[in-house]
């Protein structure tokens, strides 16, 4: 059968993310939420554009109520750990658009007041960064919500090499170690093969869609934890 998307498997999710951080806990500095799109799906089971009714088994109020319940207890279960605590949010991407700036909005406000300490940045741009130490994390979803004018693919062709060779020299990021992050292709691809940046695509937490997995194949689910100091980082991939 179909695998399922639905409350249970992402508060499922949520118990795993803080279990595996917890299991390489080690009294870090902080901690670093990175979501790269797509987190909601299609308002009114539509995609940005409009194109395709997506299938649901919520309404919008549901779907709503469920992803600001996970955010949030997200930041509640990882604030225990006594660090401090950031999120990164991308928002401009294919599927849910709007809807991710309103539940991301919505979960913002209520942190502000419930972990007050807490650092939650929105992305509406295309591509954005961070930085953690001296490194800096570009990112994206990978797909727009409009325009679709530089789809990331699973490897950096020409034309994405130089729209973030542009942005690295626009942002002036050239003393960082760069990592370029995107959430769109559902797979999991690390290319340090680049002198400039590394290129790396991650999993959803979500399994693929009905149609993808009865026309394609089933696909991989999970998420990663990354350990980051001056000079390397540690990868850890688990698979839900």
């Amino acid at each position: 059968g179909l695998r399922q998307w639905n409350e249970f498997e992402l508060m499922d999710a949520l118990q795993k993310i803080v279990y595996y951080v917890g299991e390489q806990f080690n009294g870090q500095s902080k901690i670093v939420v990175a979501d790269y799109g797509d987190f909601m799906d299609g308002w009114d089971a539509k995609t940005t554009r409009g194109g395709h009714i997506l299938d649901q088994n919520m309404s919008n109020e549901e779907a709503f109520k469920v992803g600001a319940q996970f955010k949030i207890e997200l930041a509640k279960r990882l604030a225990k750990f006594g660090v401090p605590l950031e999120f990164y949010n991308v928002t401009n991407d294919n599927h849910s658009g709007s809807f991710s700036k309103i539940v991301n909005v919505h979960v913002k406000e209520v942190l502000s007041y419930l972990l007050p300490s807490v650092k939650y940045e929105i992305f509406n741009d295309f591509i954005s960064h961070y930085f953690v130490g001296n490194w800096c994390f570009i990112c994206s979803h990978g797909k727009d919500e409009k325009h679709l004018k530089y789809g990331f693919n699973t490897k950096p062709d020409d034309k994405a090499k130089t729209h973030i060779n542009r942005y690295i020299d626009k942002h002036d990021l050239h003393k960082y170690r760069i990592v370029c992050e995107f959430g769109d292709k559902h797979q999991l691809i690390r290319d340090t093969s680049h002198a400039k940046f590394e290129y790396n695509v991650y999993w959803a937490l979500s399994p693929a869609s009905d149609w993808v997995q009865t026309n394609f194949a089933d696909g991989r689910r999970g998420f990663c934890i990354e350990e980051i100091a001056d000079n390397f980082k540690t990868f850890t991939s688990i698979q839900l």
